[in-house]
């Protein structure tokens, strides 16, 4: 390796790690238009969301799912919205003090070569941070119960096409099946 060619190499390793700090600063990291950087009349808002299956989880086990969620956060006071992902169950995020926010919803989404998931609902958790604390809002569980499956949609779909070889140039058939479950949903606290 040539000078040159270390030096440079040296310099892209050294903005790709600025760029890397900057995104892992307090407040920051995973958010999208977050709240402002905590200052002394500040606070910092913590807890925890985890989705509970007991029952199962889409023909699965029982499951607690503690992360990749997704967690809306809105200042009703600015009337401004901002993500916090949870992970391991937690999450934190800095706040001014004396401003109304809510939990408004969460998102959580799975997939595979066999099935997808997509849950997206409301929590609703109004809260108003002291100046100066550490507002805990504690452990947050939606419980989802009494799964039922109910198979509403099956459609077949017949396609031919023009330029393979005549022994392969037949229709056939591809049939896709959807499951749509129903669950009784609980936000616990």
């Amino acid at each position: 390796m040539t000078a040159r060619r270390f030096r440079a190499t040296a310099a892209l390793l050294a903005t790709g790690l600025a760029v890397l700090a900057a995104l892992a600063l307090p407040g920051l990291g995973g958010c999208a238009g977050g709240p402002a950087r905590e200052s002394p009349a500040g606070t910092r808002v913590v807890g925890g969301l985890s989705l509970e299956f007991p029952e199962g989880f889409l023909g699965q086990p029982a499951r607690t799912i503690r992360s990749p969620i997704l967690l809306h956060v809105r200042n009703l006071d600015t009337g401004k919205r901002f993500l916090r992902v949870v992970g391991e169950g937690g999450f934190a995020f800095p706040a001014a003090a004396g401003e109304e926010l809510a939990l408004e919803r969460y998102e959580y989404s799975q997939s595979d070569s066999t099935f997808s998931c997509y849950l997206n609902d409301e929590i609703g958790i109004r809260f108003r941070p002291e100046p100066g604390q550490v507002l805990d809002l504690g452990r947050i569980t939606i419980r989802y119960t009494t799964p039922a499956l109910s198979n509403r949609v099956t459609f077949a779909r017949s396609t031919i096409s023009d330029d393979l070889p005549e022994q392969a140039n037949r229709p056939f058939r591809r049939f896709l099946r959807y499951s749509y479950w129903r669950y009784a949903r609980t936000v616990l606290r």
